[in-house]
């Protein structure tokens, strides 16, 4: 998964609000907070893969957008980590 979230053809979008995006979030993500994402569909890309992700396990922000974007004709992914989580990945070798 780390190599695929670390791909030029994947867009990496954060449903977590500004304030927490601010604070931490993972390389490379935008922040289009959940609350929003029917708005704002029109930003993001239909020619790559976009991968979703919030809060981590216990968020289901991630699955409900997920499915939202797939029914809007994206190809979508779910990561169901943390940026916590993530950081722990980082360190991680392939």
């Amino acid at each position: 998964m780390k190599t695929k979230l670390m791909a030029d053809d994947v867009c990496l979008i954060d449903l977590r609000p500004a304030d927490e995006f601010a604070s931490q979030h993972l390389p490379g993500a935008r922040n289009v907070p959940y609350d929003q994402l029917d708005q704002r569909l029109a930003e993001l890309p239909k020619d790559k893969e976009v991968v979703v992700y919030c809060r981590g396990r216990l968020c289901a922000y991630a699955n409900v957008a997920s499915q939202q974007l797939q029914a809007a004709g994206f190809k979508v992914a779910t990561f169901n980590q943390s940026v916590w989580e993530w950081s722990r990945v980082m360190t991680e070798t392939e």
